[in-house]
């Protein structure tokens, strides 16, 4: 058994104070302890200094570690409640005006760089409401708000001030089973309520009224984005200068996400800690002077660059990230401090989550400590296995054993979140990380001597061909047989005994137990057992998928492996086509078939009815005369409802999103007691098990 006396601590003070932190923070979302937690933080705080005074003493050091711990806890734990800004009685939500049915009249400011869309989303500060023009009441608070924009001619900046008349809507958890949940995204960005508003149904009162300071960054990016578009015209290569130098990734093709997806090279189409390496290392070389009051000053100077190009990149969690660490780090060398990388990275986590609690919560935060920890604590073991002596092939096999290093600490949570794996990964590192390097060199080479004849067009040139490059190759990998495992689903518990078997290697080679490694076996043949569970479900598997979707109707049989699907209607959004591949996803669907008048062994479709797993489906999409005998019907579109004339006798009924709300309000009222009725709309995607 481990004691945390066998650890030595003292290099890592940050990683005590981190944890306790961690937890209270975890807990505010999922426990309401509010009262206790806020009534025992001041003796706490109390007792801590007290003890602290009397360190010198052992016995009090426990103490003193215990009182700490849960004072930390408790502060993080207020700290994430009081995050939350619906909690705050002046929000906007908290005014008595907020009804699905109610329209309100806001003020507000557009608090982001929207896109020009036929709808563009836009996140608004919320600076006033009210149920007419003469009685607002000023508030805060953030609010999802999309602007029509049929013509496409709207342009929407950073501190444009409007003013509104539209209905606000709580928004929605997804319904759909194995989905994104969009709406949890949302609430960890304190975005709660949603709207719609028509061109009619607002006017702009002004523009500039925001931040002047990131008035300045947005103005100073859309210039950096110009002179791309200037010297790069293929779309291609300039959506991945956009996103790979500046952080711009509101326009990148999907055949280009898909390829670095399926490459495992997606990080770097959003500007991460990998970037602000590369500038920090550019930076120091450029600042680096022996001179000791200069070297401090061009320390500073150094830091300060480092965070204006996080914040003019979007100052996302892994960036940020990396601009504290860096930060810490340049100092440190320069007040001659030991630096330690984990107490290190534990204090960078320490910081921003006082500052930003729910970044705990953030994906691109997780994998991006993960990944860290994956290449500090493995790459150094991994490298020593081969020690080539040519220093090409020793820079290659350095890119790779960081790549697998934190493929290693990042693939659990990576495949909980997204269920693929890139089986490449190691062969695409080689590729995108020079590239990654030289193309965001170039690119703030090309910002520098951009004004300037010829070598402007001559760097521009270099940069969109090693862009080209970049894109080819990983095209090619993509093509790769087997480059990309899809349908791999983890749970939570699975997730966490992968993660205690990682934990369990750690501990073991730190301190030289092999029991750990014994302990991680242990736990590694534990989150294996579920898949064999898992292949033998969907072999045996027949079940019916009811999708929920905005625009059409698509209907899953599923038998196996295979699904026949009924289409009645094409007109899907993205949205929608993702959340049908998850679903076919989960149930490990390899097969899809149009069911189209196909009569086999496993499914028989007639229309109006269908034969599936030994069941009669009814099909309902328009008005019938006479008696239905089935075991499941499925009702949707323009299925009129008689009571008169109609007798539907079955077990389940299924009344889908496309059929008029009079007519699902009335069949759930006639059949409430003769069948079980099952509302797509309102209980989400209907899953019927057949077996």
């Amino acid at each position: 058994m481990i004691y945390p006396k066998d650890i030595n601590w003292y290099p890592i003070p940050f990683l005590r104070l981190v944890l306790p932190l961690v937890f209270g923070i975890f807990l505010s979302i999922h426990f309401d302890i509010f009262k206790v937690v806020l009534f025992s933080i001041i003796p706490l705080f109390i007792t801590t200094i007290i003890t602290a005074q009397k360190l010198k003493l052992f016995k009090w050091r426990w103490i003193f570690g215990i009182c700490l711990n849960l004072f930390i806890f408790c502060f993080g734990y207020l700290l994430a409640y009081i995050s939350l800004e619906t909690r705050w009685s002046n929000h906007y939500s908290n005014q008595g005006f907020i009804s699905d049915s109610q329209e309100v009249f806001i003020s507000g400011i557009v608090n982001n760089q929207p896109v020009s869309k036929n709808n563009i989303k836009a996140e608004v500060l919320v600076q006033s409401i009210g149920l007419s023009n003469d009685s607002l009441k000023p508030c805060f608070g953030k609010l999802l708000l999309y602007f029509e924009n049929p013509n496409g001619d709207l342009k929407l900046k950073y501190g444009n001030q409007f003013f509104a008349k539209l209905k606000i809507k709580k928004t929605i958890p997804s319904l759909n089973e194995y989905d994104f949940d969009f709406s949890k995204y949302l609430f960890f960005q304190n975005i709660h309520f949603q709207s719609f508003v028509k061109q009619e149904q607002w006017v702009l009162l002004g523009e500039n009224k925001g931040s002047y300071f990131w008035h300045l960054l947005f103005d100073w990016r859309d210039y950096l984005v110009e002179i791309l578009r200037k010297h790069i015209p293929n779309t291609n290569e300039l959506t991945v200068a956009e996103a790979l130098i500046i952080g711009y990734r509101d326009e990148i093709p999907q055949e280009i996400i898909q390829a670095y997806v399926a490459t495992g090279a997606m990080h770097v189409l959003s500007v991460s800690g990998l970037h602000v390496g590369i500038v920090a290392l550019v930076l120091e070389k450029i600042f680096r002077t022996n001179n000791k009051k200069r070297k401090r000053w061009m320390a500073f100077l150094t830091v300060l660059c480092i965070w204006l190009f996080a914040l003019l990149s979007g100052a996302s969690s892994s960036v940020l990230r990396a601009a504290v660490m860096f930060s810490i780090i340049i100092f440190g060398r320069n007040f001659n401090y030991n630096i330690n990388m984990y107490n290190i990275l534990a204090a960078s986590a320490f910081v921003l989550l006082i500052f930003r609690p729910f970044f705990l919560f953030d994906i691109g935060f997780q994998l991006s400590y993960l990944g860290l920890i994956g290449i500090i604590f493995f790459q150094p073991k991994l490298e020593k296995l081969w020690l080539p002596s040519n220093k090409i092939i020793w820079n290659g096999w350095q890119f790779t054993t960081a790549g697998v290093a934190a493929q290693l600490a990042t693939m659990p949570v990576s495949i909980y979140h997204f269920h693929q794996f890139p089986t490449y990964f190691w062969l695409s590192g080689l590729i995108v990380i020079p590239a990654a390097t030289c193309i965001l060199i170039g690119g703030i080479g090309l910002f520098v001597v951009n004004a300037i004849p010829y070598i402007g067009w001559f760097v521009g040139l270099l940069l969109n061909w090693l862009l080209w490059i970049t894109n080819y190759s990983l095209f090619f990998i993509q093509k790769l047989p087997g480059s990309l495992l899809n349908n791999i689903w983890f749970t939570l518990e699975q997730t966490i005994l992968f993660y205690g078997a990682l934990i369990s290697v750690i501990l073991g080679i730190t301190l030289s137990r092999y029991r750990f490694l014994q302990f991680s076996i242990i736990l590694l043949i534990l989150g294996v057992i579920p898949f064999s569970f898992r292949a033998n479900r969907e072999v045996n598997q027949q079940k019916i998928v009811v999708h929920l979707l905005r625009h059409g109707n698509e209907i899953d049989f599923i038998s196996g492996k295979k699904t026949y699907s009924l289409q009645i209607d094409t007109a899907y959004e993205k949205s929608g086509m993702f959340s049908i591949n998850n679903s076919r996803s989960f149930f490990g669907v390899t097969q899809l078939i149009s069911l189209q008048n196909i009569d086999n062994e496993e499914i028989n479709f007639k229309p109006p009815f269908v034969l599936f797993a030994n069941k009669l489906i009814f099909l309902g999409n328009n008005y019938i005369r006479k008696s239905i005998n089935c075991e499941i019907a499925i009702l949707y579109d323009k299925f009129n409802f008689d009571e008169q004339n109609v007798k539907i006798n079955c077990k389940k009924m299924i009344l889908h999103p496309t059929l008029q709300k009079r007519v699902r309000e009335k069949c759930k009222q006639y059949f409430k007691d003769k069948c079980e009725v099952i509302d797509v709309e309102k209980e989400g995607s209907a899953i019927i098990d057949l077996k």
